[in-house]
């Protein structure tokens, strides 16, 4: 499973045309991402800032995945077209510097299977703002601000708060230094590796606790090649 040098934050930052400051969220676009509400939210939270304010962009990286138009449609539906990107799939060499790039990363998913992508943001220094459904608070910890995510007002309150805070962010990036510490070393050969994946895989499909705050970012695309899975 070999690793991807990844480009440099500069770099990518031309080559996306990415704008100085923005929120960042990344995965298929499906239904089950709750992107829809994330982008009412951000719209609410865009109309209640102050003019001093001016909440950044929110990006959303990610192929299209089942039923994706009504999420595209939803920067129109929620009056926010001008302030919403999609970016399609970013090479996986783009993504750390991404993550190092964005003031906040989003993750208001409805449900997880491993929730990879918070923990990458976080493996970059990016502060998580995360759902409270499925995994990912097992997963996160304390090291990420949960959500509900079915309620559009707290999603788009934490949005702000975030935002307004620059120390609370700080907190958080602290607090993910300390989560991702290492404690396991992923195995080299792709037969470890299958087996160390088969069996995060299972404990979870059977609801028994367990820690990934030793995941490193090279293993997204480690599950993806084993797992022949998507986001």
């Amino acid at each position: 499973c070999g690793t991807v040098a990844p480009v440099p934050a500069e770099e990518v930052r031309r080559a996306l045309e990415l704008p100085d400051r923005f929120v960042l969220s990344v995965g298929v676009l499906q239904p089950r991402k709750n992107y829809r509400r994330l982008i009412e939210a951000y719209a609410k939270a865009a109309r209640s800032a102050a003019e001093s304010e001016a909440v950044p962009p929110l990006l959303i990286a990610g192929k299209h995945g089942w039923l994706f138009e009504d999420i595209l449609a939803a920067p129109r539906d929620f009056g926010v077209e001008d302030r919403v990107r999609f970016l399609g799939h970013v090479p996986d060499a783009y993504l750390p510097s991404l993550y190092q790039l964005a003031e906040l990363f989003v993750f208001p998913s409805l449900y997880e299977g491993f929730g990879l992508p918070p923990l990458e943001a976080m493996g970059q220094g990016c502060p998580v703002l995360a759902s409270s459904a499925s995994c990912l608070p097992e997963v996160l910890g304390e090291a990420a601000l949960f959500v509900d995510p079915s309620d559009v007002e707290q999603l788009s309150g934490a949005i702000l708060l975030l935002l307004r805070d620059a120390s609370l962010r700080e907190t958080y990036r602290q607090r993910a230094r300390m989560c991702l510490q290492p404690a396991v070393i992923v195995p080299a050969t792709l037969a470890q590796s299958r087996a160390i994946c088969g069996e995060a895989h299972q404990r979870h499909k059977q609801n028994i606790g367990h820690d990934l705050g030793c995941v490193g970012t090279g293993l997204h695309a480690l599950i993806k090649q084993v797992f022949r899975t998507e986001d």
